[in-house]
């Protein structure tokens, strides 16, 4: 069973656009597909249930129509907070038989749950050259449901520039487009591949200990480009 709640505003005006909004949930079992790592076994496609979760936030974007000769910036902006609610069961080895504790979860939060996410954006067309560059921060996140792994937070640019030519034949405003990818070639990990339970040996709520497993990620791509044309017909 789950509850959300959410109430905002939206304004579409002859300059710019606004979306403002505010969301609740609470989720008796919360589910989490994931390629979840159980007693150090890759399981891929697996739904994990985190149990009762709450979760709460704020987003936030605006967008203009072109401005100043063909610009158009944009912004958008998301807040959320998580919250387990109950603590979660997890296996451990004693005496070389296979025991179940529940590890003390309940008020951590929920992996893969950045806080913030941010975006800016900038286009330009004069009806023959386009281009567009966007940023987006991506805030620390937890890669476990005891909270004792995170990944940092990430900032990442692309870019486009092209050219709108005109009318060639029968093809309709062809279209020449250099696309760039993290320009900044920065380095990071981008998100939670396989979620654990505890990356540490961790004490359960009975006093046992279980042993922590490693989460595993993705690595974001490094520089890249490629370069299209299109037409229509």
């Amino acid at each position: 069973r789950s509850v959300t709640l959410e109430v905002g505003h939206r304004y579409q005006g002859p300059l710019f656009a606004t979306s403002l909004s505010l969301y609740t949930s609470h989720y008796d079992n919360h589910q989490i597909s994931t390629n979840a790592i159980i007693n150090g076994v890759v399981e891929n496609g697996v739904t994990v249930n985190a149990g009762s979760a709450d979760l709460w936030g704020v987003a936030f974007e605006v967008g203009t129509r072109p401005l100043w000769g063909g610009f158009r910036p944009y912004f958008s902006a998301n807040y959320l907070q998580t919250r387990i609610g109950t603590n979660l069961q997890s296996d451990y080895i004693a005496g070389g038989l296979p025991n179940s504790d529940a590890l003390p979860t309940k008020g951590k939060e929920l992996p893969g749950s950045p806080h913030s996410t941010l975006a800016l954006g900038l286009d330009y067309d004069n009806g023959h050259i386009i281009g567009n560059v966007a940023a987006k921060y991506t805030d620390k996140q937890y890669s476990t449901f005891m909270n004792d792994e995170s990944i940092g937070a990430f900032t990442r640019v692309d870019a486009m520039i092209g050219y709108r030519f005109d009318d060639i034949g029968f093809g309709k405003k062809p279209e020449l487009r250099l696309n760039l990818y993290n320009i900044f070639n920065s380095k990071a990990l981008t998100g939670v591949s396989g979620i654990t339970s505890n990356a540490l040996a961790a004490v359960g709520v009975n006093g046992h200990t279980v042993a922590g497993s490693a989460p595993s990620y993705y690595l974001g791509q490094g520089f890249s480009a490629i370069a299209t044309f299109s037409t229509a017909f």
